[in-house]
């Protein structure tokens, strides 16, 4: 244990998910929404699909989809199957948005494979994932990180 509590101070004097925060610090906000409508504009997305994915409350999840059709970049559609849900679509100047947003996540990506090489990049990514399973896993046996 007490080599864990080692990795652990240096995650954290590394700021080690400040990265990923940088990149989701918009998680529950509109380019986060932008981005999953575009992942996903070959399928139906409801609110309700928006805001478990984003882990927020479907009044949060109407607010912003407010926001994004005022933009004019969403569009809501009800749906034929099921009256009680809110299909959610871009517009085509949603997607002209969401292209614009992920070139710009491209090269701030490209910029970070330049800097410390395309190698310690797929290393970080694959670690991630792992990590990433793992603690889910975790989390689904235990019910919560309070392990």
């Amino acid at each position: 244990m007490e080599n864990i509590e080692i990795y652990l101070k240096q995650l954290c004097e590394a700021n080690s998910f400040a990265f990923m925060n940088h990149i989701k610090k918009d998680k529950q906000g509109l380019k986060f929404i932008i981005g999953c409508l575009y992942i996903s504009k070959d399928k139906k997305v409801y609110a309700g699909d928006l805001a478990k994915i984003s882990c927020v409350s479907t009044a949060r999840i109407a607010a912003t989809i407010n926001k994004l059709e005022k933009l004019g970049l969403v569009v809501r559609l009800q749906s034929k199957e099921d009256a009680r849900k809110t299909e959610i679509k871009l517009t085509n100047l949603g997607i002209q948005k969401a292209i614009e947003m992920k070139k710009h996540l491209l090269n701030f990506l490209q910029k970070i494979v330049d800097d410390i090489g395309i190698e310690d990049f797929k290393q970080y990514v694959e670690i991630s994932k792992k990590i990433n399973f793992s603690a889910a896993k975790i989390i689904k046996e235990s019910g919560d990180i309070n392990v």
